[in-house]
């Protein structure tokens, strides 16, 4: 320790007089308490910033804020001259009194918007004046004058001192290159074939990729006519099928039926249609339809002049609900006897434009409507002519037509030219004939309807009797009705003949011919609106000729609305009517005319051997419904019979 403290003390004083010595570093020795802390010193100079420290992560989402209150939407009142009543906050219009647009802010009306004043008007403009196409300017040209120019391909407009151009004609631009070869395209053409598409045309062609199929178009429409189907051929023979690929240009054709004047119901779909132009077409369409089924509807397109075989059995078999309509201004004729038309139960045959033409040696009418239910209708300027129908015993009835159902005629057809001849063969006293020959043109004991300018004409009922015949009668030259028959639009029954003639010099009992042109056996007859009885004759060998335009037996005669009998000729009784004047029997007359023995107009008039108007009795009245109220009598009488609204004139 004392050299410690020697040597510390050797330093220290060689420290004090500034001599240097250089010692040898001895162990540290234990720190020494604290001092106590001395007084803060002044703050130093503020470093440099340091670097920006990375971005914490981000904080949980706070909790939501409270809804606020419901503002309230401007309740928008319209257009009114002034505020209206009662206004409720934010009710808003326009006062067309003021011009402007207010709203109400709970209070009073707050102005919105301010119709501003109308602006001063514009300088008119001066409109282009087109002067067409040129090869040079126009001369004297005024302000606003435009012309194209075909030399330079321009068009220019005048502005008071110069020609500007307006436009140029475009170049045409080098063609692109050809782009690769793409599959096989086809353009199928649908052919409305006289219709038109939605679009108003004629045609639609649809391109479509090789071995795709082709969509159906909506179908076309053509007036007075319903569309079928699409053909592949203009002669409709083939059906398009749209599920076989298109793999060539195609065009298709469409086909329709025609039904301007309703042959089929509304909506019918027509399930064929035939064109016939021969008897072997004819044949096989007749076979089709008869193998077709119930329920269906057809159109035969005759389109030719041919011959039939007659037949004694259906036409179209038993198919039932079945409708035919028969169209085409040609000519079917039977090459052998029988009927051309045998109608069955439940079918409807319409003819149109069509002339049938029977035989002059026939042994059955032309048309025969046999079945329930069933109707036959004649169309146009359709025609049931040229039959006879013969026989040399009992009862023949209906030269052109013999109908039980339906028989309708409209428009301009005709039943024309057609006979029944009656000739009796009886040689023996013992065993006599009774013959009888009805409705030369239409025998219908079921209900027979003429509308239009429809008529039968030209037909005739005719026998000769032995004299061993009880009874032999003509009945009806032109019809023979025991059901119920009806004259409407200017139809008429006219020139048609009943005659009876006998084949000794004597017969032994009274034989007649009624009816020249029509023969009511039982039912009721109704002329309407114009219809006509007209230059029909009733003549007998003996003068017993009877009822030239009319003969009722056992049924009701009801005339009206101007129809008329006249130019009729009994040799016998009746000229116009001849009324049988039993307990069934009645003759009616609201309105209409039956002529007598004066010339009236130079052609109106009857002739009979005596009551040329009228053989036995009527009456004249009105109907209130169904009931029928007379105003007055009639008896045989050869004066005129016109009746007006129930009154005698």
């Amino acid at each position: 320790m004392k050299n410690f403290f020697k040597q510390f003390g050797i330093i220290a004083l060689v420290a004090i007089i500034g001599f240097s010595i250089i010692s040898c570093e001895g162990p540290m020795g234990p720190m020494g308490p604290m001092g106590p802390i001395g007084p803060i010193g002044t703050q130093g100079p503020q470093g440099e910033k340091g670097e920006q420290g990375e971005q914490g992560p981000q904080g949980e989402k706070g909790d939501k804020g409270d809804p606020g209150n419901d503002g309230i939407s401007i309740i928008w009142k319209g257009e009114l001259p002034s505020a209206p009543v009662g206004a409720q906050i934010n009710w808003a219009y326009f006062n067309t009194t003021l011009g402007n647009a207010y709203i109400y802010e709970g209070a009073s009306w707050q102005l919105i918007s301010q119709r501003g004043a109308s602006g001063s008007d514009g300088n008119n403009g001066i409109s282009i004046l087109w002067q067409g196409e040129r090869t040079s300017h126009p001369i004297s040209p005024h302000l606003n004058w435009a012309y194209y120019n075909s030399n330079n391909k321009t068009s220019y407009i005048f502005d008071g001192t110069t020609w500007q151009i307006l436009s140029k004609d475009g170049e045409v631009g080098p063609q692109g290159p050809i782009g690769p070869k793409g599959d096989s395209v086809y353009l199928v053409t649908f052919n409305a074939n006289g219709g038109t598409f939605l679009s108003g045309n004629n045609t639609i062609s649809i391109e479509v990729a090789g071995g795709e199929l082709v969509s159906r178009p909506s179908n076309p429409t053509k007036t007075g006519s319903g569309f079928i189907n699409w053909y592949t051929e203009a002669s409709m023979i083939n059906v398009f099928n749209f599920n076989n690929p298109i793999n060539n240009n195609t065009t298709l054709h469409a086909r329709y039926y025609y039904d301007d004047d309703g042959d089929f119901l509304e909506n019918a779909i027509i399930n064929e249609i035939f064109t016939v132009g021969n008897a072997t077409q004819w044949s096989s369409a007749i076979n089709t339809i008869r193998n077709g089924g119930n329920g269906r509807n057809y159109i035969i397109n005759v389109t030719g002049n041919f011959s039939v075989a007659g037949a004694a059995t259906t036409t179209f078999g038993t198919a039932a609900g079945l409708t035919v309509s028969i169209r085409g201004e040609n000519t079917i004729s039977l090459s052998s006897n029988g009927s051309l038309l045998i109608i069955g139960i439940n079918q409807n045959v319409i003819i149109r434009d069509i002339t049938l033409i029977g035989r002059t040696n026939n042994n059955t009418p032309l048309i025969n409507v046999s079945g329930a239910n069933s109707l036959f209708e004649m169309k146009g300027n359709s025609n049931i002519t040229g039959n006879t129908n013969t026989s040399n015993s009992g009862t023949t009835s209906g030269g052109g037509i013999a109908s039980s159902s339906v028989l309708i005629m409209r428009d301009r057809s005709s039943v024309t030219n057609n006979h029944v001849v009656m000739s009796s063969t009886s040689t023996s006293a013992t065993s006599p004939s009774t013959i009888h020959s009805r409705g030369g043109g239409v025998y219908n004991t079921g209900s027979f309807i003429m509308f239009n300018d429809s008529f039968v004409s030209l037909n005739s009922v005719s026998t000769r009797g032995s004299v061993y015949n009880d009874v032999s009668n003509s009945l009806g030259g032109g019809v023979f009705s025991s059901g119920i028959f009806t004259m409407n639009d200017n139809s008429s029954v006219s020139s048609n003949i009943s005659t009876f003639s006998s084949g000794a010099s004597s017969l032994t009992t009274i034989n007649v011919s009624n009816g020249g042109g029509v023969y009511i056996s039982s039912g009721s007859f109704l002329m309407n609106n114009n219809s006509s009885i007209r230059d029909n004759t009733a003549t007998s060998f003996s003068s017993i000729g009877r009822g030239g335009g009319i003969y009722i037996d056992f049924g009701n005669f009801i005339m009206r609305d101007t129809a008329t009998v006249y130019g009729n000729n009994a040799n016998g009784l009746g000229g116009g009517v001849f009324n049988n004047s039993n307990s069934v029997s009645s003759i009616r007359i609201v309105s209409g005319s039956i002529y007598g023995d004066e010339l009236i107009n130079g052609i109106l008039r009857n002739f009979a051997s005596s009551n040329v108007s009228l053989q036995g009795v009527g009456q004249y009245g009105v109907f209130n419904g169904e009931n029928w109220i007379s105003t007055g009598d009639l008896s045989s009488r050869s004066s005129t019979i016109r009746v007006v609204d129930g009154q005698l004139q």
